[in-house]
């Protein structure tokens, strides 16, 4: 069959899969279970060039998911911005027009060059200033307190960001590092990618409410992993953190004035710089997305892989045009799936997002396509994303995991397991969003090995996020 020749059908009326029942009652519950009831509170969530990808798609999914009105805010423009890891990513709007309007939260994410570009941008630091002394929540995370030091927002702050950001910030601030999340009243700060999704509940808690937020981190899977400590154990970790911040304290009261932004430093070179490493062997990854898709699942797959040096692609199924995802980010793909369908590939990828995958479930060509790369690379899903394994009987009888509502469309299939992440053979299931970073990292693995995945993890603060 030419695979090529039939991928024009993508754009017309789908070939229905008679025998599996996407239309079922379990998939319109699990279809009820997403609506959203809005909470009257807006966040604005400014990024630029540069920006992390994974902060702007988990935030602007998490808020609004518990009924937050999110705009994701362009710095100069509109039009659509390559991120750090470059995942393209289309502004609902920009500065200049969404300033003219208060917000009931400020989101700056991190991305170190991103950072820079909205630190030194005038309007942006005027309206930042001018939001935290009306006593409105500002929240910055990983490089994003930098553009916070900039317009001198808050000294003397308790506060915290990405590691290697530290010495910029210290001197201006109270800085703390060994908590994932620092609140000091309308100042909210966190680490990295991997404290993002924690990071976004904590707005959500302070905006929403705690029974929606749970029930919100409930819904992506995101478990509190948190020890329960006994009482003399609470006791000592309560005087540790006071004598903490008490030398905090001490050591900021004595510490000289200097400038604020500091990002020119030695250490700030370091951390922006690109190591050059030879790679033994070239891996590449195809990840598969249409409309509806979950846009976290998209970013933070395609953010984990090429931190590891796997040549990723983010094809659109119907075409290269811009897609709206499941929470409404609008995602450019890297070009069309009929483009690159020719090429091999170390491992093909397929988000979840229950219209998504019931597009490329319902099609039976590219369940052709999916049986003809079945055979050379690794097939890795997640969410409800089996379901389109299940639709084209990719892999039958092989042991896989899915989103968990959606356990009984795949008994009579597959070995279902309740595990985060599931591999057997070639193929690599997972759960929901709040396991995407487990799953991305066990492709790493897979592909390069356990030390880049563990590398990489380390990078993104995924082991601080629990």
């Amino acid at each position: 069959m030419n695979i090529c020749r039939v991928f024009s059908h993508f754009n017309c009326s789908t070939k229905f899969i008679s025998k599996f029942l996407l239309n079922s009652e379990r998939s319109r519950n699990f279809c009820k279970k997403c609506e959203i009831t809005k909470s009257g509170k807006s966040a604005l969530l400014v990024f630029t060039e540069g920006s992390g990808e994974i902060l702007v798609a988990v935030i602007s999914d998490i808020l609004r998911r518990t009924g937050i009105d999110v705009s994701i805010c362009g710095l100069c423009d509109s039009e659509p911005t390559k991120c750090s890891k470059d995942v393209v990513i289309k502004p609902d709007t920009f500065v200049r027009q969404a300033t003219k309007y208060k917000y009931d939260v400020v989101i700056i994410p991190g991305g170190l060059e991103g950072a820079k570009k909205m630190a030194k941008d005038v309007t942006l630091g005027k309206y930042l200033t001018q939001h935290y002394k009306e006593g409105r929540l500002l929240a910055a995370i990983c490089c994003g307190p930098l553009v916070l030091a900039a317009n001198n927002i808050a000294p003397g702050c308790r506060l915290t960001s990405y590691p290697a950001r530290k010495g910029d910030l210290e001197k201006i601030y109270k800085y703390v590092d060994d908590e994932i999340i620092v609140q000091d009243g309308k100042l909210l700060t966190s680490r990295a990618p991997g404290t993002a999704m924690k990071f976004a509940l904590k707005i959500s808690e302070i905006l929403a409410g705690n029974v929606k937020t749970r029930e919100v981190a409930k819904e992506l899977l995101i478990k509190d992993e948190r020890k329960k400590r006994t009482n003399f154990s609470n006791l000592s970790r309560i005087f540790s953190q006071a004598c903490r911040r008490a030398v905090q304290e001490l050591n900021y009261k004595t510490r000289l004035r200097v400038s604020p932004f500091l990002a020119n430093v030695e250490h700030s070179r370091l951390y922006s710089e690109k190591k050059s490493q030879t790679i033994k062997e070239n891996k590449s990854a195809l990840i598969i997305f249409t409309e509806g898709a979950e846009e976290m699942e998209v970013v933070i797959s395609a953010d984990v892989l090429r931190r590891a040096e796997i040549d990723v692609v983010l094809a659109g199924l119907c075409d290269d045009k811009p897609v709206k995802c499941a929470k409404d980010l609008v995602i450019v793909p890297d070009t069309a799936l009929e483009k690159v369908v020719n090429r091999t590939f170390s491992a093909i990828v397929l988000p979840g997002g229950m219209d998504s995958n019931q597009t490329m479930a319902k099609n039976a060509y590219f369940g052709e396509y999916l049986k003809e790369k079945e055979k050379e690379c690794y097939i890795a899903a997640i969410c409800s994303g089996p379901l389109v394994l299940a639709a084209h009987k990719i892999g039958q009888g092989k042991r896989i995991t899915s989103y968990p509502a959606l356990e009984l469309d795949f008994h009579r299939i597959y070995k279902y397991e309740c595990e985060d992440v599931v591999v057997d053979g070639k193929m690599i299931t997972s759960r929901g969003p709040g396991t995407v970073f487990q799953f991305a990292l066990k492709i790493v693995e897979l592909l390069r090995d356990k030390k880049k995945a563990e590398e990489v993890a380390k990078l993104l603060l995924v082991q601080d996020s629990c």
